[in-house]
């Protein structure tokens, strides 16, 4: 990371160890366990679609701010939202990341139900009713369970593209 710059706020979906390995950084992690911070619907924009969520200075009290120097760390748990600042100097990092099965579930809860949404049907969040929560699992893993394999394909690609984009869809691929 360049000198002075800040990571906005924002949340990812997956757990993370967090390593500095130069430099120094301010690393900033908010407890949203009630969801105070960021509510259902932030967490599944943030899944889904964007990881950043708006920040408020009525958050701070509720963060912990770790000052990291090479050879510190920090863990961050699923969709708990932080931001990070460099100081002065360069910095070096990595993220080790790593999806549960059961954060893989969420993320699969979520997905789906923005797809249920965006047909207008209201979700609840998931975790709110279990039992319609492993039927919704079960439709998405299956559906997924088909589709992935003709994603995969390029020739499969090439026909999806020209039915939903006319004939001349497929112009770059062309071979010269």
């Amino acid at each position: 990371s360049s000198p002075n710059s800040t990571t906005p706020f924002h949340m990812d979906a997956e757990d993370n160890f967090f390593v500095q390995i130069h430099g120094e950084k301010i690393f900033a992690v908010y407890d949203n366990r009630d969801g105070q911070i960021a509510d259902d619907a932030q967490v599944e924009h943030s899944t889904v679609k964007h990881r950043n969520v708006p920040f408020s200075e009525s958050f701070r009290p509720r963060g912990i701010e770790f000052n990291l120097d090479a050879g510190d760390g920090c863990y961050i748990p699923y969709q708990w939202p932080h931001w990070v600042k460099t100081a002065g100097s360069y910095s070096i990092s990595m993220a080790i990341t790593w999806k549960t099965e059961e954060v893989r579930r969420l993320n699969d809860l979520h997905r789906f139900n923005s797809m249920l949404r965006s047909l207008g049907l209201p979700q609840a969040a998931p975790g709110r009713h279990p039992a319609l929560d492993s039927v919704k699992l079960a439709v998405y893993r299956t559906a997924a369970a088909i589709i992935e394999p003709l994603r995969a394909s390029e020739t499969m690609r090439r026909v999806i593209r020209r039915i939903a984009l006319g004939k001349n869809a497929n112009y770059y691929l062309k071979k010269a």
